[in-house]
């Protein structure tokens, strides 16, 4: 086990990653469009300055299993940060989630005005393809086809936004385990999916390796959503409690309001034990990735995982 698997220097790894990230942010984000600067002003606050980059950072890791330098990824992983901030922007307008404030700031829509917030959104999430076909992202034009293709996948009607539609549909019906989970792996984790598989095309993983961390990713990103739900909701209990009202909009489809807490929490610790039962087979090569799981999800809630 090396050094950096030692829980006390995870935080300090993925604050180097994210620095990494946030450098290259701000390199390939616009600077002056001149009479349309206004997009670029936006496009920079909502990106810059704020959110963990969980999702380059996953794929980062990924491929350093397979001896591929931060250097050689970070450029990926940017690209897929940019499709999760527009993401962030459209979720947060009016007719989505309507919320004021993202990460202790006001939203896009309500710092500039709602048409220049859709228009950021749009603008970065195009600027994240431009970055996935430069061939600085890698020199193997095969290799960035397949990771424009899969991202494409990952952001579109069968990924992220296939399960927005759910989500905004969930209020219409009777809900199930098997509705949210399915609405949550499309929402939340079909972009970490593409987070492992990107790290794993560009390490050249076998085929073996691959169908074993996609299914670490399943988990995780199943996970790390009910951890997420289960941080909001105790955020909003101690809010109701101070009868004050909660921070952020309420989703009508989540483990915690149709579970209930203990049950959601239950849940979560059976996905943890999975996700680390799947980074087994790579023994010490997995295990600063372990690590970084329970670093993280005991980041999000008090939950013991």
């Amino acid at each position: 086990m090396t050094e950096l698997t030692v829980p006390n220097c995870i935080h300090g790894r993925l604050t180097a990653i994210a620095e990494k990230v946030e450098k290259e942010l701000n390199l390939i984000l616009p600077t002056n469009l001149g009479q349309a600067d206004c997009l670029s002003r936006a496009m920079r606050y909502a990106v810059l300055g704020g959110g963990k980059r969980l999702r380059p950072i996953l794929l980062v890791q990924t491929g350093n299993l397979f001896g591929v330098s931060d250097d050689q990824l970070i450029r990926s992983g940017t690209a897929l940060e940019l499709v999760h901030c527009y993401s962030l922007i459209h979720d947060d307008l009016p007719c989505m989630d309507d919320d004021d404030f993202r990460r202790g700031q006001p939203t896009v829509h309500r710092k500039f005005d709602e048409a220049t917030a859709v228009l950021a959104g749009d603008a970065l999430l195009t600027l994240a393809f431009e970055v996935m076909a430069d061939e600085s992202t890698h020199f193997d034009p095969s290799i960035r086809i397949q990771l424009i293709s899969e991202l494409a996948r990952a952001s579109g009607d069968k990924g992220m936004v296939g399960g927005q539609m759910l989500d905004i549909r969930a209020g219409e019906g009777t809900l199930d385990q098997q509705y949210i989970e399915r609405m949550q792996q499309l929402k939340t984790g079909a972009l970490f999916r593409f987070a492992v598989f990107a790290g794993c095309l560009i390490g050249e993983a076998s085929g073996t390796e691959i169908q074993t961390l996609l299914r670490f990713a399943e988990n995780f990103g199943l996970a790390y959503q009910i951890a997420d739900d289960i941080a909001d909701a105790e955020i909003e209990t101690g809010a109701l409690a101070g009868n004050s009202a909660p921070s952020s909009h309420r989703e009508a489809g989540n483990f915690v309001t149709i579970f209930g807490l203990k049950e959601t929490k239950s849940r979560l610790a059976v996905l943890t034990k999975e996700c680390l039962d799947c980074l087994k087979p790579l023994e010490e090569r997995g295990e600063f990735l372990s690590e970084t799981v329970r670093y993280l999800l005991k980041s999000r809630t008090e939950t013991t995982v």
